[in-house]
């Protein structure tokens, strides 16, 4: 029977299509949660840093905008996260043409080694100053824990972290949109709740 064929193929071709779009689903809500603690990271560290945003390197109207930080000032000095990145993200790809990996797979790996590299510093920077950032991401079953605590006293659960992150992230992406390179202090985020209690 010709038709039968054809619909059973068809059939196959939507379940395939709608795995894709469950997929595509699935990494958007994991760089929207990425994103909304990398702003939400962003507010607690304006308490010790002048910060420098730049517009992002890629950027999806689907998604939170990822805030692409150029320096970190404090006191005289000032710490150049753009180059820290660069120089990280040419250790990774050297390391990785030693391990024979096609020049296609460590292009396509830079914009997520870019964010984590990202992520990591403002959490290691947070630590320093007594802030406890816990992400306890399962990427398989897309179940997310993060909690930022003191280390006496578990600060914001995982709820609050992702609503007013990707409000400090809205607020961020509209501003450097605006002005293509702006700088952020503890003031700008004195109406979102990122104040910490001790």
């Amino acid at each position: 029977m010709p038709g039968h064929d054809d619909y059973r193929a068809y059939i196959n071709e939507d379940k395939k299509q709608m795995k894709i779009n469950k997929q595509k689903e699935r990494t958007r809500l994991i760089k929207n949660e990425e994103a909304s603690l990398f702003a939400f990271c962003v507010a607690l560290l304006s308490k010790y840093f002048r910060i420098e945003i730049g517009l992002p390197h890629t950027h999806s109207t689907k998604t939170v905008q990822f805030a692409n930080i150029k320096k970190l000032y404090y006191e005289n000095d000032y710490l150049n996260v753009e180059d820290f990145v660069v120089n990280k993200l040419q250790e990774l790809a050297a390391l990785d043409r030693k391990d024979n990996i096609p020049e296609s797979t460590i292009s396509r790996r830079v914009q997520e080694r870019r964010r984590k590299i990202m992520k990591e510093l403002l959490e290691d920077l947070l630590f320093e100053y007594g802030i406890i950032v816990i992400d306890s991401t399962n990427r398989v079953t897309n179940i997310n824990r993060t909690s930022i605590c003191t280390y006496k006293l578990k600060q914001f659960n995982h709820e609050h972290v992702m609503v007013n992150g990707r409000k400090i992230a809205e607020m961020i992406e509209e501003k450097v949109n605006k002005e293509r390179n702006c700088f952020f202090e503890k003031n700008d985020f004195d109406h979102f709740p990122v104040q910490i209690r001790y």
